[in-house]
């Protein structure tokens, strides 16, 4: 029994040493062999054939440099080390080892700056079973690159049992790598030398289990790119707890839906401290606001990091006063107020800080601060998007925006300047010369409007200095279709047959183009390209389309096969191009003829069969 088990794995084996090869260049290859030890088992004959292939597993790109990456992986048995590569996944180099490993690192030399490379990793084991990884990509640094990615977005952390999750959405930037997450005690690290680091990936989510009861932890992320420029961070904060739940792990449920934050549009005025060192009190003062809607303030005081929301510090007033005495201090220590006005339905207004202590702080040198003095400019420094005298920004959903602050407007002892939109909040860096401090982030991914909050905080004078905006986030513009005459009436016929077909719905694939007034004050298309933004577009299947433009007198046309061209002249004000506009189908005359002749046979067909019917019946 045994030599009839023999013969057919011998020729198999000989067989597989003809047929297996790798590939080392685009013409030449090299047969891989493998010795095969006798068996006792077999009576002095060949081991069974080896037919598992080989895994390959922990692929790692590291050391990307202008010219040149490293890359790494593993496999779970000894095999030959093969990688392919080149600027497409037609792979036009290749490296083979030449020894058996299991842990491998190859050192990718002599490629070109700022280019996107393919490769794919070939494993061969002594059997000659051949294993591929597909393919993976990364892109050689620019000698120039020096722009951080976005920050992150949708920044949250919620305490659970003996632990704190965080959740962000990462930014989508070309170069963009991964997320590096510093921790601090009372106040946000607001560079990457701050705090300790406790996580660094391309994940969008992390647990944080090294937590304390009653500790409030601040968590600052600063996404990075390939050329490891850090972005500003987005920061947010939670307090350890020691629950009463079982020691089973508590379930993480999805995050709710992002909704816009409901607001109170009208803060507190003239909000400002006044130390009393006879009585060891800081008296707090403000206005209300005057209007119909207002139910009460709420005061919430912190140690170290003024509230940026009413759910962060320690509440100690809530009423319709104006003036609130805080008796709960100490000597030569600054806290923070934070003055949230509720209304009656119960939404809190964006709020208002300042700094009180019973120390003698210095006059400040800073007078105001007006949100005049922000520059907010849309995608990669393209378009500055000018205020309107309401305050409010205009912009399409997930949009970048940079904003930019003079440092000839500050102290020069200044250190912090954050922004807050909505509920989340950014730190603001300086740059290398000094002249501004900026930052970068993604706008809002569903409309509405969010309370722009810029604070700057002056320790060494006790200061707090902020102002305000809206950020309102519109809908996109939308290409609908309605129906031609010849086509209503086919849509009619339709329906008395039992058809059914809707009448009004979104366009996909139809050409917008924008126009704009030249010199010549003639029609000529819009250089979207200088504005990193498409001219033409194309609708996709929601038929929605945007442009941001500076403000002025725009043409809009819309073309589609089989549709009539549609023109709409707009005036700009607020930036932003969302018509909605109506294209009609042309009219189709010989597929109506085509139907009422169709029609008009059956109904000739149906007369004359009751004609028939009705005779015989008389008959």
């Amino acid at each position: 029994m045994k030599k009839y088990f023999i013969i057919p794995i011998f020729f198999f084996l000989m067989l597989c040493s003809f047929c297996v090869k790798a590939q080392v260049s685009e013409t030449d290859t090299v047969n891989i062999s493998a010795l095969v030890p006798e068996s006792e088992e077999l009576g002095g004959g060949v081991l069974p054939a080896d037919l598992i292939f080989p895994i390959i597993s922990d692929i790692k790109i590291s050391d990307i440099e202008i010219k040149s990456a490293n890359i790494s992986w593993k496999t779970n048995e000894l095999a030959i080390p093969q990688i392919n590569y080149g600027r497409t996944s037609d792979y036009a180099k290749t490296f083979i080892g030449d020894s058996f490993s299991m842990i491998n690192s190859i050192f990718l030399e002599n490629l070109l700056p700022n280019t996107t490379y393919h490769f794919e990793i070939t494993a061969v084991d002594r059997a000659g079973n051949r294993t591929v990884s597909g393919d993976f990509i990364f892109k050689t640094l620019s000698p120039f690159d020096v722009v951080p990615p976005a920050n992150v977005i949708n920044f949250t952390a919620r305490s659970l049992d003996k632990k704190i999750f965080l959740n962000w959405n990462s930014p989508q930037d070309d170069d963009f790598i991964g997320v590096r997450i510093n921790r601090n005690i009372n106040f946000p690290a607001l560079s990457i030398d701050q705090g300790n680091m406790i996580y660094s990936g391309n994940q969008e989510s992390f647990e944080d289990r090294d937590v304390k009861d009653g500790i409030k932890y601040y968590y600052t992320a600063f996404s990075y790119d390939s050329a490891s420029n850090f972005s500003s961070g987005a920061f947010v904060s939670a307090i350890g707890v020691k629950t009463s739940m079982s020691p089973a792990e508590p379930p993480i449920l999805p995050d709710p839906p992002i909704i816009p934050p409901e607001i109170f549009s009208s803060d507190v005025e003239n909000l400002e401290t006044i130390p009393n060192l006879e009585n060891k009190e800081i008296e707090i003062k403000w206005n209300n606001p005057d209007i119909n809607d207002f139910e009460e303030v709420e005061i919430r005081k912190s140690k170290d990091f003024p509230a940026m929301t009413p759910e962060e510090g320690e509440v100690i007033y809530q009423g319709k006063e104006s003036s609130f005495a805080d008796g709960n201090i100490e000597e030569n220590k600054v806290y923070y107020y934070t003055v949230f006005a509720k209304d009656k339905s119960g939404k809190y207004s964006a709020g208002k800080a300042v700094v009180g202590t019973l120390e003698k702080f210095q006059p400040s040198l800073m007078d105001g601060m007006s949100i005049k003095d922000i520059s907010f400019i849309f995608s990669k420094e393209a378009l500055l998007l000018p205020q309107r005298n309401d305050g409010k920004i205009y912009t399409f959903p997930n949009k970048e925006i940079n904003i930019y602050y003079d440092s000839k407007n500050l102290p020069k002892t200044l250190k912090t300047i954050m922004i807050t939109v909505g509920r989340s909040s950014y730190i603001l860096n300086s740059d290398s010369d000094n002249k501004f401090y900026r930052t970068k982030f993604i706008s809002p991914a569903v409309r509405g409007n969010y309370p722009i909050i810029i604070s700057v905080l002056d320790f060494k004078h006790g200061k707090i200095y902020q102002t305000k905006g809206i950020m309102t986030v519109e809908d996109y513009g939308q290409v609908k279709e309605i129906l031609s005459e010849t086509d209503y009436i086919i849509w009619k016929i339709k329906n008395l047959l039992g058809f059914k077909r809707q009448i009004n719905n979104q366009s996909s694939g139809a050409k917008i183009t924008l126009y704009e007034l030249n010199k010549e004050e003639s029609w000529a298309i819009w250089n979207g390209k200088k504005f990193n933004q498409k001219n033409p577009q194309m609708t996709g299947y929601d038929g929605n389309f945007g442009f941001i433009v500076p403000n002025g007198e725009y043409k809009i046309l819309v073309e589609k096969n089989n549709y009539i061209p549609k023109n709409k002249i707009i005036e700009v004000e607020n930036n932003v191009i969302n018509s909605k506009i109506e294209i009609k189908e042309k009219n189709n005359w010989l597929i109506l003829i085509i139907v009422i002749a169709v029609l008009f046979v059956i109904l000739n067909i149906a007369y004359k069969k009751i004609k028939r019917k009705k005779k015989n019946q008389e008959e």
